[in-house]
């Protein structure tokens, strides 16, 4: 696991880095909001998480969590700050963090955070069976190599077939079921 740690406080990111380094995490740093985006764009999508603070200079917490979504940039980032007001904590999450911890905090807490939002993120990686493919974090899904509207009980297809999806008494479909209902379906 790759971590970027973004904090302007240098015994911070010494003590957090080092903790991680011998949790078997290897973690790169960066001293305020600018030098973190000027890292990320030079190692775009090699970190697995990012610790992010939110008072630094240049370029606080928020901007660099703004900058990364809109660039759409999915990186996992949990905000780790002394600013405890829920409405910081709610402001965070709303603009995209995974997760908030205040400082003070114990480091065993912070590394299951870390661990935590890690697995999640990794559940939800693109599932593929045969030319199906299921992307769960956007919900979006590809057959063939196009896209397909997951919302729609059948699919038209341009020569004006179309074929069902079987209805199910349970909302839940196996990524099987759909496969082998949408291998049925003529491909063009």
């Amino acid at each position: 696991m790759r971590l970027l740690v973004i904090d302007d406080d240098p015994k911070f990111r010494t003590y957090i880095s080092a903790g991680l380094r011998e949790s078997g995490v290897e973690c790169e740093t960066a001293e305020d909001g600018q030098a973190a985006l000027d890292v990320l764009q030079k190692n775009e999508r090699s970190f697995d998480l990012i610790l992010l603070d939110v008072m630094m200079p240049k370029r606080d917490g928020w901007e660099v969590l703004m900058d990364l979504r809109e660039k759409g940039r999915e990186t996992p980032v949990i905000f780790v700050t002394a600013r405890d007001a829920v409405e910081e904590r709610v402001k965070g999450l709303q603009l995209g963090a995974d997760d908030y911890i205040i400082k003070p905090f114990a480091f065993a807490e912070l590394l299951a955070r870390v661990e935590a939002v890690v697995r999640r993120r990794k559940a939800l990686l693109p599932i593929e069976y045969g030319d199906l493919k299921l992307d769960l974090a956007t919900r979006a899904v590809w057959r063939g190599g196009r896209s397909i509207d997951p919302r729609v009980s059948s699919c038209s297809r341009p020569c004006g077939a179309s074929t069902s999806i079987p209805r199910r008494t349970s909302s839940t479909y196996t990524l099987r079921a759909c496969a082998r209902s949408w291998r049925r379906m003529p491909a063009h």
